[in-house]
């Protein structure tokens, strides 16, 4: 789950590219991993391998 500001989701909705591509790619993570039905320790496993590939934390 993400708790997203209003207009980020109107953004997210309406106009994407408003948004960084770092947002828009854990936003779209979130999304499919939401309608895989995937639990909210998976995702954060998940989450944790995407940003340690791109060396963060």
């Amino acid at each position: 789950m993400i708790l997203l500001d209003t207009h980020v989701w109107l953004w997210w909705l309406h106009t994407p590219e408003k948004l960084s591509e770092r947002s828009r790619t854990l936003l779209t993570i979130t999304e499919i991993l939401d309608n895989m039905g995937i639990s909210i320790e998976q995702r954060q496993a998940a989450l944790r391998a995407w940003r340690a590939g791109r060396g963060g934390t």
